[in-house]
């Protein structure tokens, strides 16, 4: 998947659209895990780099079942039926 996320996005839902026939689907794939970042020496000052950080454009996801599997663990099954 090409995704392409900055920080703050992190937990943000990541949704998949397609058309099949004429209906169109919506799917939940998953959640922003977080962004892969680089970072580039601009200059030292007092023996300390200065780095200027930019995100790579690559974005991590975890998968819609992961989430439910925690969902649907006996801890929380037994916090919502409270």
């Amino acid at each position: 998947m090409n995704l392409q996320a900055s920080g703050g996005n992190s937990g943000s839902p990541v949704i998949f659209q397609f058309q099949n026939g004429n209906s169109i689907n919506v799917r939940l794939a998953g959640v922003v895990l977080g962004s892969f970042n680089q970072g580039q020496i601009l200059a030292k000052e007092n023996n300390q780099d200065i780095v200027a950080w930019s995100s790579m454009g690559i974005s991590a996801i975890t998968p819609s079942e992961f989430i439910l599997e925690i969902l649907n663990t006996p801890e929380l099954e037994n916090r919502r039926n409270k």
